[in-house]
């Protein structure tokens, strides 16, 4: 009986091992790798590497070219490369990947970014993330995108020189990109239909990007994005509605620009902000109805400003009627109801016109002065004003 159990289980263990021969697919030889590494992740699917410290660019390709196309690969990089004069075209043919990742960075023929070609990147299976970083681009390549457009869900264009988007510069890849990465570049005019079509586009990154101004209507197509990253920017000015569209981006981070204005609605159109940090501008003056629409907002970081007063009617009119419908219909049971303003480091001057900082629904933190150059805390003011 014992050995009929035993030769059952030995069947099963054959049976099952024929029906997954690649579920803990083997590293190419050493023959075919060079001086390329390869490790197996926790996936059971090789990630291949190669290092331009260690090779040419074209033998690195020849690599590429001679990886066997009935394994199934999880991440290939191609990485400092000062050589690289193209990426060749139907070099990566026929590779398969499982939710795999392909990237080119840090790579260049001396400074002069490398030729892309149209067919550069055709032809791979189930590829989801693309990466061509620091590559001296300086432009979008747009002429891969036709033969990327059916898998891939991940872009990165980060650390290139791109001055520009241009009118439907990623309408290829509408139907699939989910995460766009544009950070870093030298961005010196965004079309406003430049994300047209986008309408699956969850993630944003145009942070450190070098943009100095942002026009109305940029957004207004990408109404699924979930997290926009603007941080290190130049941005010296916010235009009306220059966010409409935004109905699920929660945080709005402008660190690093040089805010001057604050145009009256630009932030009409918007849903979900709960947090927006604008520390460290150039504000002397916030006008009316600048933060109009923030109907959701938990806290703003007004800090290491120039403000001297800050008048209520930078908001909505009914700002705590919506602030309290909105998060007792959307369970914040974390949250204290409160509007939070961080308003240390300003000049504020102690009066009636700020008053209004130390009633519900807000929560200010800074201080104020009275004309004897006395601090007092805005949490311990208290004025009699009509």
């Amino acid at each position: 009986m014992c050995k009929l159990v035993i030769l059952l289980v030995a069947a099963l263990v054959i049976a099952v091992t024929h029906a997954h021969p690649h579920s803990h697919p083997p590293c190419p030889s050493m023959h075919v790798l060079r001086d390329c590494t390869c490790t197996g992740p926790h996936n059971g699917y090789p990630n291949i590497v190669c290092d331009g410290h260690d090779m040419s660019s074209s033998q690195a390709f020849s690599v590429m070219e001679a990886l066997p196309r009935d394994v199934t690969y999880s991440s290939i990089e191609l990485h400092g490369f000062d050589d690289m004069e193209e990426v060749p075209e139907h070099v990566f043919d026929g590779l398969h990947f499982e939710h795999g990742s392909l990237k080119i960075d840090d790579s260049h023929h001396h400074g002069a970014a490398p030729v892309l070609h149209a067919h550069s990147f055709e032809d791979m299976d189930h590829l989801e993330e693309l990466t061509l970083s620091y590559l001296k681009l300086t432009y979008v390549p747009a002429i891969i995108f036709p033969f990327i457009k059916d898998s891939v869900e991940r872009l990165s264009l980060k650390g290139n020189d791109i001055t520009e988007l241009i009118p439907d510069a990623f309408d290829e890849l509408c139907s699939t990109l989910v995460e766009l990465n544009l950070a870093e570049n030298n961005l010196e005019f965004i079309h406003p239909m430049a994300l047209r079509g986008l309408h699956n586009l969850n993630v944003l990154d145009l942070s450190s990007a070098a943009v100095l101004y942002l026009l109305p209507g940029t957004f207004i197509e990408v109404e699924n994005l979930e997290t926009l990253e603007l941080a290190g920017n130049g941005l010296v000015s916010l235009q009306q509605g220059v966010f409409a569209g935004l109905h699920h981006v929660e945080h709005l981070d402008f660190t690093g620009s040089s805010l001057t204005w604050i145009a009256p609605g630009a932030f009409d159109d918007t849903e979900s902000i709960l947090t927006v940090d604008m520390p460290n501008q150039h504000l002397y003056y916030i006008a009316e109805d600048a933060f109009r629409g923030l109907t959701d907002i938990e806290e703003i970081d007004l800090s290491g400003n120039h403000l001297t007063t800050l008048a209520s009617n930078v908001f909505d009119d009914d700002l705590f009627d919506y602030h309290h419908y909105h998060h007792h219909h959307h369970h914040h049971h974390d949250h204290d109801d409160h509007v939070h303003i961080d308003l240390t480091d300003n000049p504020l001057i102690c009066g009636c016109d700020i008053a209004w900082l130390t009633v519900d629904p807000f929560y200010t933190e800074g201080t104020c002065t009275n004309g004897n150059n006395f601090a007092i805390s805005l949490s311990h003011l208290h004025l009699a004003c009509p």
